[in-house]
């Protein structure tokens, strides 16, 4: 099996094909960010009644990459990887989308869900903590399954999958209002973090209990658990159709393999979790793509409010709820989608080119050899720092113009999405050259 003593001299290697040298592309594209939301009214020239003020990302690349070194740390379980000054650069569009206009700007969605971001952060973040010491103990944890899940191929197969796709799933939640609003209705959710919190931290403790209900609703746990992917389906649906499957596609190999439901739950602890994860069979393709695609064509049909009795009895096949207020919920989530992706909804103010200037940058990571052989590692600290963008805002003109360049000086989150995009290009490199290794 490798150990990080054979894998090191390969990677720092000037050539061969685990050589970071020679497999780290000139380029990193980035997937675009946004839109977000600036103001939720403006008044807008093209237009009378005026809307919601939007920024959107596009196009966004990083180069040129050049690889300055690649060396062990002070700890010989960890490696420095140093990169030259590079360039980013892509399109943005500021934007309206027309609204009546409300009493109160609450401006409440320039703060998204970064305080739970979960990650590696800059070396140089002078920012104040944003969260109690209870919610970092739980971040921790969260943490430490990951570390364990990548303890095993399956385990490692399922995170590969979110990492995939994260950076959509993160976009949606900071970008989709009524995704959010589903999500936190009713306080299921803040109780069942703890609630899972304590389970995982108690031997025999099941994660989904059968006897205790969530929120104000009164929900199980399967219950709300398995209602949010499918809110988190009809969200990605039409600017991340990829990650909409592979949600889909997560819990229908859920209910395969622990027989657990919206209706049905079969409790389980935290070892039974991950032993259901390791010993988990390959899923039958062919028959695992035959119900995506029956159900993403019902969905569909409910997302147009098209579906009929035959739809929800397919739905009920494989274990959906879907009720009236279930309907109204996804169809509102998903004709918000809509609203913030359609072209031609939007109501143009300004766009153009953007480019800014990266020094260059290092990335500490972490080398861990797993009980079957493989090698993994895990971006530890970075000192990338996006600076402030150049949107050419003094050209910005109007109300709009006035506000969107005060919003945007507070919207430093912007630049950290950014840098943990970039961030997270470089470990995909790594972690498919350690992959290999095994």
């Amino acid at each position: 099996m490798p150990t990080i003593d054979d894998f090191l001299p390969k990677l720092t290697a000037a050539s061969g094909t685990a050589s970071l040298a020679a497999t780290l592309p000139q380029q990193f594209s980035v997937s675009a960010c946004g839109p977000y939301p600036l103001a939720s009214h403006v008044d807008i020239p093209s237009n009378s009644n005026g809307g919601e003020l939007l920024l959107a990302l596009n196009d966004i690349s990083v180069s040129p990459v050049k690889l300055l070194s690649v060396v062990p740390d002070r700890d010989a379980s960890r490696i420095v990887v140093n990169l030259a000054p590079m360039q980013l650069s892509g399109t943005y569009d500021l934007f309206g989308l027309e609204s009546a206009k409300v009493q109160l700007d609450t401006g409440g969605l320039m703060a998204p869900l970064a305080s739970f971001a979960v990650g590696a952060s800059t070396v140089d973040d002078a920012d104040p903590p944003t969260i109690t010491e209870k919610q970092y103990d739980q971040l921790q944890q969260a943490n430490d399954q990951r570390t364990q899940l990548n303890q095993t191929a399956n385990g490692r197969s399922l995170l590969d999958t979110f990492n995939q796709h994260n950076d959509a799933y993160t976009d949606v939640f900071n970008n989709n209002s009524q995704l959010r609003t589903s999500w936190a209705k009713g306080g299921a959710i803040a109780e069942m973090f703890d609630y899972t919190s304590q389970a995982l931290a108690t031997s025999g403790m099941p994660v989904n209990p059968q006897d205790k209900l969530f929120g104000t609703q009164q929900l199980s746990y399967n219950m709300h658990a398995f209602s949010q992917k499918i809110h988190l389906y009809y969200a990605c649906l039409k600017p991340y159709p990829d990650a909409a499957v592979a949600a889909l596609s997560f819990q229908a190999q859920v209910a395969t393999n622990t027989q657990n439901t919206q209706q049905t739950v079969v409790p389980m602890t935290a070892d039974s979790v991950y032993n259901t994860v390791n010993t988990a069979p390959p899923a039958n393709q062919a028959a695992l793509q035959l119900q995506i695609q029956s159900l993403q064509e019902t969905f569909a049909r409910i997302a147009d409010n098209t579906h009929d009795d035959t739809d929800l009895d397919l739905c009920v096949q494989h274990g959906f709820v879907m009720d009236p207020d279930t309907i109204v919920r996804v169809q509102a989530i998903y004709a918000e989608s809509l609203r913030l992706h359609d072209p031609k909804r939007r109501l143009p103010l300004h766009s153009g080119p953007f480019s800014s200037s990266l020094a260059e940058s290092h990335f500490v990571f972490a080398l861990s050899e797993q009980p079957d052989g493989a090698l993994t590692l895990k971006l530890q600290r970075s000192s990338l720092s996006v600076p402030v963008l150049d949107l050419e805002t003094a050209q910005w003109q109007g109300q709009a113009g006035e506000i969107g360049r005060s919003r945007l000086g507070s919207a430093n989150f912007i630049r950290g999405i950014l840098e943990d995009r970039i961030a997270s290009q470089l470990t995909r490199v790594l972690r498919t050259l350690a992959s290999q290794e095994a």
